[in-house]
């Protein structure tokens, strides 16, 4: 199976028992994402593909990353942070009800982790863990909801398709005892995307060069005082270079992860040729990783 394979390759590539450390940047964070994926998997249900079990963890981990004291004004999806910067900036205030009314709405609030500057997104690993573990979630779903679909499939037989079909409840609970084959591979796809998505999404981070919004003391114009005759000049701020948020080994992992990500979404696909090409450029990461080929700087 292509993600042990790449999880077991990873970690054989990244022996540190640790989730991050400090770089020698002063403003860059070092993350083993796939040495803390591969000790997930393996104390939660990947290694007897019990994803159902994998993904209930998933969201339990995701509720203490939110929760965070550093990091909830960012990652809450609650309205009462609408003024941080990882607001979508299309976010709507307002919602019209059935009635036709506008209602004052408050109970949820886009996020868009890609407008946090990059010191900010280096100030906590949270920033990275919880895009990370969302992607986790939904290809954990799209694996639990694949199994369901072989295991409904299996089962199928024209004299005891409903007896089979309502047994797989145990309890008469199941709200998918009724799917189609056709739905659960819909729904399982549509997960998978999502996945893609969020992996996509801690690859942009990890090399997001985002600057800070201007203060408005560096706006404002300094008057030269000692050349008065000649009028006022003003000084523009300085730009300083701004660095990603994770140091080059973090970055290389962010990208094998997003490439082996869309390498399953595109082998689910019948994409053959592209799914070739992303589990290559995941694996020629691996390699790198493995020599060592990353700079510490």
């Amino acid at each position: 199976r292509p993600h042990l394979s790449l999880h077991a390759t990873l970690s054989l590539t990244m022996a540190s028992p640790s989730t991050t450390t400090t770089a020698p940047h002063p403003q860059q964070l070092r993350l083993y994402l796939h040495s803390e994926l591969t000790t997930s998997h393996t104390t939660h249900g990947i290694t007897h593909e019990d994803y159902t079990q994998y993904s209930t963890y998933c969201t339990r981990r995701l509720a203490r990353l939110r929760h965070s004291k550093a990091v909830k004004k960012d990652l809450l999806h609650v309205r009462l942070y609408k003024s941080s910067l990882s607001t979508k900036t299309n976010d709507n205030t307002t919602t019209t009800t059935s009635g036709g009314s506008k209602a004052k709405k408050n109970s949820y609030r886009a996020i868009e982790l890609t407008n946090l500057p990059s010191e900010v997104l280096a100030s906590h690993v949270n920033y990275f863990l919880e895009p990370l573990y969302c992607a986790e979630r939904c290809w954990a779903a799209s694996l639990a909801l694949k199994a369901e679909m072989t295991t409904v499939i299996e089962n199928y037989t024209a004299d005891t398709a409903n007896a089979n079909i309502n047994a797989l409840g145990s309890d008469g609970l199941n709200p998918r005892k009724d799917w189609s084959v056709g739905k659960f591979r819909a729904q399982s796809m549509k997960r998978l995307k999502k996945a893609v998505k969020y992996a996509t999404l801690v690859e942009s981070l990890a090399l997001s060069t985002k600057a800070p919004p201007p203060s408005t003391e560096s706006a404002e114009t300094k008057v030269n005082d000692n050349d008065e005759e000649d009028g006022a000049t003003t000084t523009m701020p300085e730009e300083r270079m701004v660095h990603p948020p994770v140091d080059e080994h973090t970055q290389m992992e962010a990208r094998a992860y997003a490439s082996f990500m869309r390498g399953n979404l595109a082998l689910e696909m019948n994409q053959w040729q592209t799914a070739c090409t992303e589990y290559q450029m995941a694996m020629q990461l691996c390699e790198a990783l493995g020599q060592g080929l990353a700079t510490t700087g």
